[in-house]
């Protein structure tokens, strides 16, 4: 059985009885102080702060109070009447089989003693199992109400994984088999003389290529149940950190720049999903931030190597000058490579939720970016990481 209550029912119920402990023995309106009553006082202001914290224990100690009182009959506050009640109902909503044998040891303890009055006695039982299988249905009853939601859910994420198969997946597997048609067909026609200059539209193919795998992924993901599938099934996945920074040092290549690219040794890398999507638009967002804002005269240089599970990510460039008299598709663009918060700056946000960092500086002759990534949330050594670096000069 689930011996757990969420923390702020803990504290909803704790604090009015702590409250009406405290009003009952401030206000004088309980005035008969023995040794024996302070006692009992006392252990039971520890239950309730115990109950907080720790639900299951704290019910048992305060029925257990509450049942002992009614056996020996102290003069005690009325203020242990109400912690008794409230404690046999949440008792019953987290452990009813502990409810009905607390119950059952404290009648057959209080039926044999002589001066116990049987009818009192029936009526304890009776409001005590009263209030557990009241607690007991309130437990059901969100126990239903979370399958309902659970299943709802379930038939939303169904849904939305048909509609990614069905419409997503299928347009982009016929863009991305239009696009082969037009390079099959003959690239050194001179009817389609600009189809077949035309490198960009490959460029186009493999994105789409690539969202269609990201869209698999995510169809199959929706489709696991969520009890039958481990973090590992699910959360973990390789990224080939070369073959990125390659695609986007042709795209850069193409729109005239040149660059050196130092990358780890290790073709793939393990990580979690999530941090593999930062990984991937970190590095787009890099190469773009290039694009937009360096002077392709001078080239950039880029390195990426992974030491104790964190990946590290640098990357420099000499900014185009407001001035410059370069020919570069974005002359005259503002010296502005943080951005406006949607881009370099927003990942030191994004970095520092998931215990990384992220640093630029810029100046009149150089702008610099240090990243740090960890690849695992915990230590993660399985030796596919290698400690050395290869160095690939691009032309």
């Amino acid at each position: 059985m689930n011996r757990s209550l969420p923390k702020k029912f803990s504290l909803y119920i704790a604090f009015p009885l702590f409250l009406l402990y405290s009003l009952e023995l401030i206000s004088g309106y309980y005035h008969q102080f023995t040794v024996f009553s302070i006692v009992f006082i006392c252990i039971e202001l520890c239950s309730i702060v115990l109950f907080i914290q720790f639900p299951y224990t704290g019910s048992i100690i305060i029925i257990i109070l509450w049942i002992t009182a009614v056996s020996i009959k102290p003069v005690l506050p009325y203020s242990f009447v109400f912690a008794g009640l409230s404690a046999t109902v949440i008792l019953g909503y987290i452990n009813i089989p502990s409810a009905i044998s607390i119950l059952l040891f404290a009648t057959s303890i209080l039926f044999f003693q002589p001066h116990t009055d049987k009818s009192a006695l029936v009526m304890f039982d009776t409001t005590f199992l009263t209030l557990a299988i009241i607690g007991c249905a309130i437990r059901l009853h969100q126990n239903q109400k979370r399958a309902i939601n659970q299943l709802t859910i379930h038939k939303w994420k169904e849904e939305i994984a048909e509609e990614l198969h069905d419409i997503v997946c299928n347009d982009l597997t016929y863009a991305i088999h239009q696009i082969n048609l037009l390079k099959n067909e003959n690239p050194n026609s001179q009817r389609n003389p600009e189809i077949a200059e035309n490198m960009a539209l490959l460029d186009i193919r493999d994105s789409l290529i690539e969202a269609l795998s990201c869209s698999r992924t995510a169809i199959t993901t929706l489709r696991k149940d969520d009890g039958s599938c481990s973090t590992s099934e699910i959360d973990i996945t390789t990224i080939n950190i070369i073959e990125l920074l390659e695609q986007e040092r042709m795209k850069l290549a193409k729109a005239g720049f040149d660059g050196i690219i130092a990358a780890d040794g290790s073709d793939n890398l393990t990580t979690t999903h999530g941090k593999s999507i930062i990984i991937k638009q970190l590095i787009k967002e890099i190469f773009g931030n290039i694009l937009k804002h360096a002077d392709p005269s001078h080239g950039y240089v880029i390195t990426a190597y992974v030491n104790a599970s964190t990946l590290h990510i640098s990357a420099s460039d000499t900014p185009l000058l407001k001035n410059s008299t370069s020919k570069h598709p974005q002359d005259n663009a503002t010296n502005n490579q943080f951005g406006n918060g949607t881009g370099i700056r927003s990942y030191q946000t994004r970095l520092a939720a998931l215990d990384g960092e992220l640093s630029a500086s810029a100046s009149d002759d150089q702008w610099t970016l240090e990243a740090a990534i960890p690849l695992m949330d915990t230590d993660h050594t399985d030796g596919h990481h290698s400690a050395g670096r290869m160095r690939i000069r691009l032309d």
